[in-house]
């Protein structure tokens, strides 16, 4: 009995050795490993929460993190955040980035505020929108339900 399990273990490594020299899967486990060793390291570098999440979601967590220090400080009540859509963004070429629009839940998430994207039913309740002005962001209270409704127009235009 002991044997057969000896045997069966040793035809496995002797499968896993052959399989790692042909260069096809030797060149993929390389990627592998290499791509998660450095993610790793590159990890323990950032131990702070704040460095880890700049680090792990990229620039969307940054400029989001702008606005929710815009939207602190303006001490704004029940505000309501309209996203543009991203091909709004592509079309306008965004100076930010690797800049995701984020979905309102993620939004929430971070910020602790509510958002709305232009096909939700909350869409015309928005009181703040994520603007871009000369190519670049810019998060910006609405004076008036009319320019809410030019953005949501807008903004309907990129489905």
């Amino acid at each position: 009995m002991i044997y057969k399990k000896l045997s069966l273990c040793l035809a496995a490594v002797l499968i896993i050795l052959v399989i790692y020299y042909i260069p096809f899967y030797n060149n993929w486990v390389s990627k592998k490993f290499d791509s998660e060793i450095s993610r790793i390291t590159d990890g323990v570098q950032h131990l702070e929460p704040e460095a880890r999440k700049q680090f792990r979601f990229g620039r969307t967590y940054i400029v989001i993190n702008a606005m929710k220090t815009v939207l602190d400080r303006s001490k704004a009540q029940d505000v309501v955040v309209l996203l543009p859509p991203k091909k709004f963004l592509d079309a306008v070429k965004v100076n930010e980035g690797s800049f995701e629009v984020p979905e309102p839940a993620v939004f929430y998430y971070f910020t602790g505020y509510k958002a709305v994207d232009k096909n939700s039913a909350a869409a015309e309740s928005a009181n703040w929108a994520l603007r871009v002005i000369n190519h670049k962001l810019a998060l910006q209270p609405l004076a008036s339900r009319r320019a809410c409704d030019t953005l949501l127009a807008a903004y309907k235009l990129f489905n």
